[in-house]
């Protein structure tokens, strides 16, 4: 399989990116062909495969809450 062979070669490339490598070297193939073999073989990307923390900015309670001298 040519795209087993292009995803060991180039780690880093997703479907979009294989799909042009082979292209580019003769092999005319859908990009949703691809898509789906390297989903079957679960064939990923290692650069971004791994999921980052969503930001969060709270920090808690910071500073200090003022008394309430209307209602004292």
């Amino acid at each position: 399989m040519e795209v087993k062979q292009a995803v060991n070669e180039h780690k880093t490339y997703g479907y979009r990116r294989i799909t042009a490598y082979l292209n580019n070297n003769g092999k005319h193939v859908n990009h949703k062909c691809v898509q789906r073999i390297m989903q079957k073989y679960s064939l990923q990307c290692t650069l971004f495969s791994k999921r980052k923390r969503k930001y969060n900015s709270y920090k808690g309670q910071v500073g200090h809450i003022a008394p309430n001298v209307l209602n004292g």
